[in-house]
């Protein structure tokens, strides 16, 4: 996963997140929930990397100006949705 910032008009170049969020799995649906006001926020996102309750799970990274921490899993995809 890759993020960038509008700055100065104009879109900066995309920049990587990392190991600390991607990883060899296969990952999908990033979507980031923004701190109004400071920087940082939420990263959520789904995959199917080991650590998480199996198959796909929802995982979430925070984020401090932009510099991700380690993903927790939040469970299974399908679970949620029962």
């Amino acid at each position: 996963m890759w993020y960038t910032v509008y700055q100065g008009g104009a879109w900066q170049p995309p920049v990587n997140l990392g190991s600390a969020v991607n990883s060899p799995a296969q990952e999908w649906g990033a979507s980031f929930k923004c701190n109004h006001g400071v920087m940082g926020g939420i990263i959520f996102f789904g995959s199917g990397r080991p650590g998480g309750r199996g198959g796909w799970d929802l995982w979430q990274a925070t984020d401090d100006e932009y510099h991700a921490v380690v993903p927790a899993s939040l469970g299974r995809v399908k679970a949620l949705f029962r």
